[in-house]
């Protein structure tokens, strides 16, 4: 494990609003922080703030785009919620498989986090950029 788990790149998950691409970077940054903990060997340490962070920032950030859809009627809106929806579930897993001692934090954790990040943005994220920024919304 060397390095970052998630490198940011603007030109492949940047999605043109700069409130949204700054909270992108912000869960990149949680994550790569929890990938740092497990390299380091203190993910039981600090999990617990961690995935807390995480569960936070990330539902602050859905609200944050949810807001968006709500108030420029995004039609896929509903599809997109889902997949909030979801992630945030699994998350709430992680964080009580852990708080139980069912699980510490795993690469398995770890690579689940990313690929999800990395494919919302790219895929489903990718989505609303244009018919947001086509309202206006930079």
């Amino acid at each position: 494990m060397a390095g970052v788990l998630i490198q940011w790149d603007e030109r492949k998950m940047g999605v043109n609003i700069a409130e949204i691409d700054k909270q992108h970077q912000a869960l990149v940054k949680l994550i790569n922080n929890l990938f740092e903990a497990v390299k380091v060997g203190r993910s039981n340490e600090i999990f617990q703030k961690l995935i807390m962070d995480l569960v936070r920032y990330t539902e602050l950030h859905f609200s944050e785009e949810e807001k968006y859809f709500k108030q420029y009627q995004y039609p896929e809106s509903k599809a997109h919620i889902l997949k909030h929806q979801e992630f945030i579930q699994k998350i709430h897993a992680f964080q009580s498989d852990f708080q139980s001692g069912k699980t510490g934090m795993t690469r398995k954790v770890l690579d689940f986090l990313r690929d999800w990040l990395v494919d919302h943005i790219m895929a489903t994220d990718k989505k609303y950029s244009k018919f947001l920024n086509d309202q206006g919304v930079r």
